[in-house]
Order: C-alpha cells, then sequence, then structure tokens
C-alpha cells in the first residue's frame, strides 16, 4: 500500500497544508509535474528567483548553440553538457506506477534537444522557453520529463526550501546530505525525501478511454507550450 508524505513523517495532512507542501507518495510516484511557467509567480520564498534561473540555464544553452561552428565542437559539446540532466529519485512526481525514480534525460535524448533547438536557433527564435516546446516535440519527451529537467536545475532552491519546512515542523527523522559544497538537513524515510511546494504542480493527466488517448497525446506534446509562446 502507498504511504502517503504525512504518515510517513508521522503528521497530519493538515500540518502539511499550512505549509503549501505537496503531500504525495513517498514509494511511488504521484501524478503530477513541475510546471516551470509556475515559477513566474510563485509565493515561496526560497524559489522567489527560481524561474530566473530556469530561464538562465537555457539562455546560456543557446548562446552555445550560437556560438557553434559545426556539431561536435566545443560550443556544441558544452550546450550538450547542459541538457543532459541525472534523474532525482527523491522527488515523487510522474507516472512510475512501481517506483519514484525520475526519467532524466540521457546522452541520446540531450542529442535530439540540441538538433531540434538549433533547427530553431536558425529561424531566428532564440526564447529561452522555447527548451519546454522543444522538449515535449520530441519523441520520449513529455511534461514529467520537463519536470525533471527543471528540479534538477533548481534542486538548490528545492533543498533550501525543504532545509526551511524541516525545520518548521520540527521533524525528528532527518539526514543531512551535501549539493555543491553546502550541507541541507531533509526529512528521512528509508531515504532522504525533497519537499515540493504545491503551487509549482500541474496534475498530469490520465486516459482512461480510447477518446481520452487524444487529449492525453495533445496535453504530453505542443498545446500548452504553443499557448504559453504564441
Amino acid at each position: 500500500m502507498a504511504t502517503r508524505l504525512s504518515d510517513a513523517l508521522e503528521l497530519h495532512a493538515d500540518d502539511l497544508q499550512k505549509l503549501g507542501v505537496f503531500n504525495g507518495f513517498v514509494d511511488l510516484d504521484s501524478l503530477f509535474y513541475v510546471d516551470p511557467f509556475l515559477l513566474k509567480d510563485v509565493k515561496t520564498p526560497e524559489l522567489k528567483k527560481s524561474y530566473k534561473q530556469f530561464k538562465k540555464h537555457f539562455s546560456d544553452v543557446i548562446k552555445l548553440i550560437i556560438s557553434s561552428n559545426q556539431k561536435g565542437d566545443i560550443f556544441w559539446r558544452n550546450a550538450r553538457s547542459l541538457l543532459t540532466f541525472k534523474e532525482i529519485p527523491d522527488i515523487c512526481l510522474g507516472y512510475s506506477k512501481n517506483n519514484n525514480k525520475g526519467n532524466a534525460v540521457g546522452s541520446k535524448l540531450a542529442d535530439n534537444l540540441l538538433n531540434t533547438a538549433s533547427q530553431i536557433i536558425d529561424k531566428g527564435i532564440q526564447d529561452p522557453e522555447i527548451f519546454e516546446l522543444v522538449g515535449l516535440l520530441e519523441e520520449h519527451f513529455g511534461p514529467d520529463r520537463i519536470s525533471d529537467m527543471t528540479c534538477r536545475i533548481i534542486i538548490g532552491d528545492l533543498l533550501n526550501y525543504t532545509q526551511r519546512v524541516t525545520s518548521e515542523l520540527g521533524l525528528a527523522k532527518t539526514i543531512a546530505i551535501t549539493y555543491k559544497g553546502s550541507k541541507y538537513l531533509v526529512p528521512k524515510y528509508r531515504r532522504p525525501i525533497i519537499l515540493v511546494p504545491e503551487e509549482i504542480l500541474t496534475p498530469l493527466p490520465i486516459a482512461n478511454s480510447w477518446h481520452e488517448m487524444e487529449i492525453v497525446s495533445q496535453h504530453n506534446c505542443t498545446a500548452p507550450l504553443l499557448s504559453r509562446l504564441v
């Protein structure tokens, strides 16, 4: 049976709700994803600069692509490196039914992203937000992978948020983890847990019939992003 975060931390659900913490499952994915566009108007103090950080990451990629003279040169390789993301298994979001491992973006998917982004940039479009659109245009991509990318970029902010909430809740079961030379005290339930505020989450679409498959497909592809970029 799946375990809610509140149960794992021996809290009432209201304790998390009052602080705006997403009360997901700790042993499998919840059907939500981090929507980077919701970072624009976020109220969580630790995430106030997260959207700026998100845009800067992809602005740097665009600059490298523009500077590249051919595939495989140093600018191209550095851009590819910025588009390769390790999974974050301690954030329980996505479609997985049997575990909570992130999707991540490996070298093959990074190459696909880079090639597609390069084609779009060649057409004169240089908005960093195109990378969410580029991701959704690629095969094997969807909101859950965009979410993983976003979480990886803003992981430092999420850790600061988690540490503050851990302190405010007075949690006894904690563990110190290190990220880029800094230590963070986070909740522990069999493993470290990284908390996520509800305000940056959007439900993932679920298809219960063949008719609904088309709706889910549209959500997982271009419709939401086209509306934001047009």
